[in-house]
């Protein structure tokens, strides 16, 4: 061969196997990029889930707020803004799983989540919507009660009157518990919310009316007459007994009715107890799946990471080896040719020195 195609394809071979190599670690730089991108994917996807798994614990926060405060047009918009939310994460979910493992765990985490907020909707807001709390319904009862005492209160005075017979101290005093007594009736509307707690309010109303209204025109009258007479007083304590004895009554049905109420507020309380367990339990079936969606999307960014090192290790290798097998190939053929060159040339050398002495016969080698 001559030297200039030696030269040629010595050049050759070594551009070709350096252009190997680069093309390779583009090849692998790009590999590079692409598994780098997997795991900061993963690692995305992995901080999503971790969000979606804040929204379901936050969820609870509102729920608790509203059993709590009971305010339930707050609780009613509040709710209304959580459930939003959780139907948009089970769309996320179901958008960042790839595999059927992923998928099944997809499924059980918005199986929990639903049946979290069917638990609310179906259960605890009919409740919550009573407006009834055992606090209220026990001042209620002691509202009743307290009726009752002043009752007997206003039958205390109305007797010392009678007994007594002293004008002005009864009038006094009967003028001042009449004033209470009204503000009573006045309150009764306000502790009935029934249709026969109605009527026996109303029914109470007029009883406890024809009470007072009969000591004024039966025992006032005879006391301001100067000489008062015992028969007449002595009736209408009979008829007072009567009209106390039925206010009582009537009091005591509202009381009984209002006690049954508390029983079943203290029911419903058993109930919102019972639910807010059922309520933890549905939580936890909808947040396991995420845990999980969330340690296999970890164990994904392991494994692209893994792959990333292997790839770059392996790049690193087969670079290496590429490379030093370019320069043994160039070092290799810059032997050759420059032998290939300096021998003929050594052999030219001699020739031209045995023809300067003479010997004319001997050939010039062919270096070309």
């Amino acid at each position: 061969m001559k030297i200039g195609a030696k030269l040629y394809a010595g050049f050759i071979s070594v551009v070709v196997i350096f252009g190997i190599v680069a093309v390779y670690m583009i090849i692998g730089l790009q590999t590079l990029h692409n598994e780098e991108q997997e795991m900061g994917k993963r690692a995305l996807e992995a901080i999503e889930m971790h969000e979606i798994e804040a929204d379901v614990i936050s969820m609870y926060a509102v729920i608790a707020d509203g059993i709590i405060n009971r305010d339930l047009e707050e609780f009613k918009s509040d709710f209304a803004e959580v459930k939003a939310t959780a139907a948009a994460d089970i769309n996320r979910v179901n958008e960042l799983v790839d595999h059927e493992d992923e998928r099944e765990m997809a499924q059980n985490y918005a199986a929990g989540l639903n049946q979290y907020i069917a638990l609310v909707e179906d259960r605890l807001v009919p409740i919550l919507e009573k407006e009834e709390s055992l606090q209220q319904r026990a001042e209620d009862s002691m509202a009743i009660m307290d009726m009752e005492i002043h009752v007997g209160h206003i039958y205390a005075v109305m007797a010392d009157g009678i007994i007594n017979q002293n004008l002005a101290e009864t009038t006094a005093d009967f003028t001042a518990i009449k004033e209470e007594s009204f503000v009573d009736m006045a309150r009764l509307d306000s502790l009935v919310d029934t249709e026969e707690e109605r009527r026996n309010a109303a029914a109470l109303k007029e009883v406890y009316t024809e009470y007072l209204v009969t000591f004024e025109e039966m025992v006032i009258p005879e006391l301001q007459s100067g000489n008062p007479r015992m028969p007449v007083l002595q009736n209408a304590d009979a008829v007072l007994d009567d009209l106390r004895e039925r206010t009582i009554a009537g009091l005591v049905a509202i009381s009984e009715s209002l006690a049954a109420e508390t029983a079943d507020v203290l029911a419903d309380e058993a109930e919102i107890r019972a639910i807010d367990a059922d309520i933890d339990a549905a939580r936890d079936a909808a947040l396991i799946p995420l845990e999980n969606l969330v340690l296999s999307l970890l164990d994904e960014h392991d494994e692209a990471a893994q792959s990333f090192d292997t790839t770059l290790a392996r790049i690193d290798t087969v670079t290496i080896i590429l490379s030093i097998t370019g320069i043994v190939m160039a070092l290799a053929l810059a032997f050759l040719i420059t032998r290939g060159i300096t021998k003929p040339l050594t052999k030219v050398t001699e020739v031209s020195s045995q023809n300067a002495n003479g010997a004319f016969s001997v050939e010039y080698p062919n270096i070309t």
